[in-house]
């Protein structure tokens, strides 16, 4: 939940602007103290959000960073690959996290 302490007389209207990326349709709740839910968090969820207070005497914002932290996974848990002796070859991995991990190699047992 993201939270401002709103004051000001008369009380002020609240605004927020999400990311773009953040896809919020049916999981937001907003009420005029400043609270912001955001229910089942995604990583697209991520980024700059503004809170803007405003009434007819002016208007003030707040930005917060919200990281959505993931914990890694590896999409593709094996698989075989054939190579030619004395080429070179690069293995790779897909990794999702946040943040990003520290990744190490081993092979056979070894780093």
């Amino acid at each position: 939940m993201l939270q401002f302490n709103v004051t000001g007389l008369p009380a002020p209207f609240v605004e927020w602007l999400y990311p773009k990326s953040a896809k919020l349709e049916g999981r937001v709740l907003k009420d005029s103290d400043g609270y912001l839910k955001i229910t089942n968090l995604e990583p697209s969820d991520a980024g700059l959000y503004q809170v803007t207070v405003r009434n007819r005497f002016g208007a003030d914002h707040a930005i917060i960073v919200l990281q959505v932290d993931v914990p890694p996974s590896i999409r593709f848990k094996s698989w075989k690959q054939d190579v030619v002796i004395g080429r070179e070859y690069w293995l790779t991995c897909d990794i999702l996290a946040s943040p990003p991990p520290n990744v190490s190699w081993y092979a056979a047992g070894e780093l």
